[in-house]
């Protein structure tokens, strides 16, 4: 009737029989939590979040009795990533996911500022050189007629010196 290695019987049967549960641990690995729920038939398996979970316990009759496993998951289907992509590729993507996108959290307004800083400090070197040229020209109009001017003389090669040999762009 059934056969799982030659894909018997080739198409859905409607049968009786009892639900069965998927019951996943809360402290298993997520990307682990999935794998049982992947299922090669037409039909993909759908799971849910319990809120509680009374254990099957048995009293006396020598059956099964179960722990209290504490909260219970229950994937609904594949992740998004997993239905389209291997396992370890889906895996790797999630990853990069992960640290991608705070990464471009972070660098895109630092890069947002980093022209705007950079020009700042251009104008900044070039508006100290005119407040030193702005102090001389001061200086020289204070000066008595008669008095010689060799020292601001100078102090303005110095300036046009520091000015011809500034990089600016």
């Amino acid at each position: 009737m059934a056969d799982l290695a030659n894909d018997l019987p080739p198409n859905d049967l409607t049968l009786i029989a009892n639900v069965g549960s998927l019951v996943v641990r809360d402290d298993l690995h997520p990307a682990l939590q999935y794998l049982p729920a992947r299922r090669r038939i037409s039909r993909p398996l759908r799971a849910r979040r319990l809120r509680s979970w009374s254990p099957i316990s048995s009293r006396g009759s020598g059956g099964p009795a179960a722990q209290q496993p504490g909260p219970v998951f229950l994937p609904v289907g594949p992740p998004f990533l997993q239905r389209y992509l291997p396992f370890w590729l889906a895996m790797l993507a999630e990853r990069l996911l992960f640290v991608v996108i705070p990464v471009v959290g972070i660098i895109y307004p630092v890069a947002r500022f980093l022209p705007g800083f950079y020009g700042w400090s251009m104008r900044r070197r070039i508006y100290r050189l005119y407040g030193e040229l702005k102090f001389l020209e001061a200086d020289l109009e204070r000066r008595d007629p008669g008095r010689p001017v060799d020292d601001i003389d100078a102090r303005l090669t110095d300036l046009e010196h520091r000015a011809n040999s500034m990089r600016v762009p």
